[in-house]
């Protein structure tokens, strides 16, 4: 029996031909990709946890539903977008990085403290 990595099915824009699973990964073959740390450098992405999207915390007398969007509201944007990581396997500092979402590749990572 052989194993199949992602199931494919047939694709009536290619003619019936097969495409992958995954469409987002056309080019990209690969799921890793690096980050760089501000304070370690360059590493891979298994060693970070994804934070999400940087977004302006609501004051802290706001009404619910400005805390439900803040919490469950994500722009989910095709493109560059700010996001938080945290190195858990390496210095374990919070740091934001500017991260294009369809090549991931991280153009800018920082402290927050530092772009002030």
């Amino acid at each position: 029996m052989a194993f199949v990595a992602w199931p494919s099915w047939p694709c009536p824009d290619t003619g019936g031909t097969p495409v992958p699973h995954r469409k987002g990964i056309k080019e990209n073959k690969f799921l890793s990709f690096l980050v760089h740390c501000p304070n370690c450098g360059n590493r891979s992405v298994y060693e970070f946890r994804f934070g999400g999207e940087v977004k302006q915390r609501p004051a802290p007398g706001a009404p619910e539903v400005d805390w439900v969007d803040y919490i469950y509201t994500k722009a989910n944007e095709a493109g560059v977008q700010q996001e938080w990581w945290y190195h858990r396997s390496g210095c374990r500092e919070w740091f934001q990085a500017r991260r294009n979402t369809l090549t991931n590749e991280v153009q800018e990572s920082f402290f927050p403290e530092d772009k002030l």
